[in-house]
């Protein structure tokens, strides 16, 4: 009788198991993935047709990662989803209109839809070019005549060790704005609808947009996930206070000359004469075990206040540096709006 009880209770509690299981499954939202649009129908240079390209792939690749890596979504088969899209004869790459994404997604027994276009891309590398730093190199070159000379192979080692340092800084920048909408294929409406910007280091120009579009994926399902299945929107969203601030998170000092600075947003961040910012430059980025960049530290270098502003740029006044490092800002720094 004890072992009838036992054998009971193990069955309740495998059956309790299971329901429990079956009901957090049920909870997720499917998701299907359309093709990220490269935006083809503008004008582009033969390098910008082949970033724009490489941005959709891995655009598709880290929205795929990032809604598996979210408990509150699956993501439809991507097989599942290109048989869609063959047999509604639209070809990879290409824009899908809104009706189209909901009948696709139907189709795949999605109850949401991804779809999405590039705004723009692009590779900035964060080459140091210091007129006066060059200059005195020549000069100080001049007058070590007499010093030791140095062999071929140090001075390749030199260079080596230079060259490699460097990389680790992160020689170049991904900058992505790429145009987001979730759609509920169930009641036709646009769940969220905006673009959103992305700017990361790596140590190669690929590197640099890979990393990028891991941050804007990872961006858009956290924003994604709060909202509720009810909550609807236009079909361009306007931006909360909360997001205003993150067209200030990603500014990079573009140029430097003496004490004026110049840096890569103006009007169009609600930049205003008068602001200040800390200039960081970045240090080795933190990687994890297979080497992809996670993060890239910052040290403070100084501050710069602002006193023009355009549309695209704004130029700067420094008006702190670090004694230690008087030399540190420079093209590729990192600038942060402050209150200070």
């Amino acid at each position: 009788m004890y072992k009838l009880i036992k054998i009971l209770s193990v069955i309740v509690i495998v059956f309790t198991l299971m329901n429990m299981a079956i009901s957090v499954e049920a909870a997720k939202k499917n998701v299907a993935i359309m093709p990220i649009d490269t935006n083809s129908n503008t004008v582009q240079t033969n390098s910008e047709s082949i970033i724009y390209k490489l941005v959709a792939e891995n655009m598709n690749n880290q929205l795929v990662t990032a809604f598996h890596d979210n408990d509150n979504f699956d993501v439809i088969d991507r097989e599942k989803v290109n048989q869609a899209l063959i047999e509604a004869s639209i070809k990879a790459e290409e824009t899908v209109e809104k009706d189209k994404v909901i009948a696709i997604g139907k189709k795949v027994k999605a109850q949401y839809s991804v779809a999405g276009k590039i705004v723009s891309a692009k590779i900035v590398e964060n080459s140091e070019k210091n007129t006066i730093q060059a200059i005195k190199k020549i000069t100080d070159q001049k007058s070590d005549d007499a010093d030791t000379e140095i062999s071929e192979d140090e001075k390749n080692d030199d260079d080596s060790t230079k060259t490699a340092n460097s990389k680790q800084a992160g020689d170049f920048e991904g900058k992505i704005t790429v145009d987001l909408k979730f759609i509920n294929n169930e009641t036709g409406e646009v769940v969220f609808s905006n673009e959103i910007n992305s700017t990361q280091v790596g140590i190669s120009g690929a590197d640099a947009l890979r990393t990028a579009c891991k941050a804007l994926a990872t961006d858009f399902v956290k924003r994604i996930s709060t909202k509720t299945d009810n909550v609807a929107v236009t079909e361009t969203e306007q931006q909360t206070p909360a997001e205003d601030n993150t067209a200030t998170d990603n500014i990079s000092v573009i140029y430097v000359e003496g004490d004026v600075l110049y840096i890569d947003k103006g009007k169009d961040a609600n930049i205003k004469v008068g602001d200040i910012f800390i200039i960081s430059k970045k240090a080795v980025p933190i990687t994890d075990m297979n080497g992809n960049v996670i993060t890239v530290r910052t040290m403070k270098v100084g501050k710069a206040l602002v006193t023009e502003v355009n549309n695209n740029h704004s130029i700067c006044k420094i008006i702190e540096r670090d004694e230690s490092e008087p030399d540190a800002i420079k093209r590729g720094c990192t600038a942060k709006k402050t209150d200070e």
